[in-house]
């Protein structure tokens, strides 16, 4: 329970919106997070909606909406000098590859390591890396829909058309053309899919929060509530899993399983 109150925090941290690249300071007194999982870690596909305060409902004239995905307690957070956390598998997960435990760690090390220094190539100038991913791929069919009208669009209309990524992330839209719609800008397959190889077609990796946006255009926000369904169609990865099978067989097929991640909730404000 701790973790996951830890991994909220970091996620409604990492929320913060920036038009520019995320500022990264190196002497600043908050510790940045990078958080690597797979799909081993995910114990849930039901979505827990954020609230945003009201100042962050709509950022960049967009719609905001935020949601966390819910993890096992399979998952350590280390902190290094009082200046990063690092969110990773835990050991008890690890140990259950039995005597390929080092072997798997090893090599999850070493891509991890390998995620960090591509990150701040990346992201040139900043002086930590933090970012959030996991290997739950998605690759469109997105669903959400709205029990009244919002934003021109009738009740129970599929707004997928209109949803692009949460905006901090355009800086990285526009420099390498691709979307990642639900996640980071950081987690597409030309930038975190250099080091977490893996045959699959996908249009971004999620991290621990599913974030997006729909513009507001030339509607007003009202403050009436509005009742929305969100369906995710994911392939969940067991990756860990794919390194044991790879020991004995470099050529395994990757385990993973096609899941839905579902959320129903309110919000405070509505587009009109």
């Amino acid at each position: 329970m701790k973790i996951q109150h830890l991994l909220l925090t970091i996620c409604l941290m990492s929320s913060i919106c920036s038009c520019e690249l995320p500022a990264i300071d190196k002497a600043t007194d908050d510790p940045a997070t990078s958080l690597l999982l797979t799909g081993e870690s995910l114990s849930s596909t039901k979505l827990s909606y954020i609230e945003p305060t009201d100042d962050d409902q709509v950022l960049f004239d967009r719609f905001t909406f935020s949601f966390t995905l819910t993890f096992s307690n399979d998952v350590k957070v280390k902190k290094n000098n009082g200046a990063q956390f690092n969110v990773v598998p835990s050991g008890e997960l690890f140990s259950s590859f039995g005597s390929n435990k080092k072997a798997i760690m090893d090599e999850f090390d070493r891509i991890h390591q390998e995620v960090c220094d591509n990150y701040l190539s990346v992201y040139r100038g900043a002086g930590r890396y933090s970012f959030d991913v996991m290997t739950i791929l998605y690759n469109g069919g997105i669903s959400l829909t709205c029990e009244s009208e919002f934003a021109g669009h009738a009740a129970g209309e599929n707004l997928a058309s209109v949803i692009t990524c949460f905006p901090r992330y355009d800086y990285l839209v526009k420099q390498s053309g691709e979307n990642p719609i639900i996640a980071g800008g950081f987690n597409t397959p030309s930038n975190v899919g250099k080091n977490i190889e893996m045959p699959m077609e996908y249009i971004s990796m999620l991290g621990s929060t599913v974030k997006f946006s729909i513009p507001k255009g030339d509607y007003e926000l009202v403050h009436t509530g509005a009742n929305f369904r969100l369906e995710i169609p994911v392939r969940v990865v067991n990756y860990l899993t794919w390194l044991n099978d790879k020991i004995s067989n470099p050529d395994a097929e990757i385990p993973y399983k096609d899941e839905v991640l579902t959320c129903s909730f309110r919000t405070n404000w509505t587009l009109r």
